[in-house]
């Protein structure tokens, strides 16, 4: 008897600890950072190692966007694909990132992020942009 109840018990719980396979969509890693406030903008040249810390990512897991190098904030994609622009935004306020493809298969991006009335934004080069897998929304 203890033995059916443990397996109907394992039935039970299995289902919610499946979850869906995260998908990473976008990499990409900044050269340059504007700070900008009502009163100033500042411009930084990054180096290569604060580059690697401020990758930026985003993944997919199912059919949701997260930015994942920003706390994982649920995102909304918007892809035009005769433009080559792709956009990820933070329906919450907290920024949105830019990403454009080129001639060559080379990726340029703009990450902004929204402070109040403040803004960080960075601009950079693209590591990886997985077109297959965007699903409008």
């Amino acid at each position: 008897m203890k033995q059916i109840a443990l397996i109907i018990g394992v039935l039970t719980v299995t289902p919610f600890l499946v979850t869906a396979q995260e998908t990473e969509v976008f990499s990409g890693c900044p050269q340059i950072k504007y700070e900008v406030t009502q009163e100033k903008a500042e411009r930084t040249k990054i180096e290569n190692r604060k580059a690697i810390e401020l990758t930026c990512t985003v993944v997919r897991i199912g059919d949701e966007y997260h930015w994942k190098s920003r706390e994982n904030r649920k995102m909304v994609m918007s892809y035009t694909p005769g433009a080559g622009t792709c956009y990820f935004i933070d329906p919450a306020g907290g920024g949105f990132i830019k990403v454009t493809q080129e001639g060559k298969g080379k990726i340029k991006y703009m990450e902004q992020i929204g402070l109040g009335l403040a803004s960080v934004i960075y601009f950079g080069d693209g590591q990886y942009l997985q077109l297959d897998n965007l699903v409008n929304k």
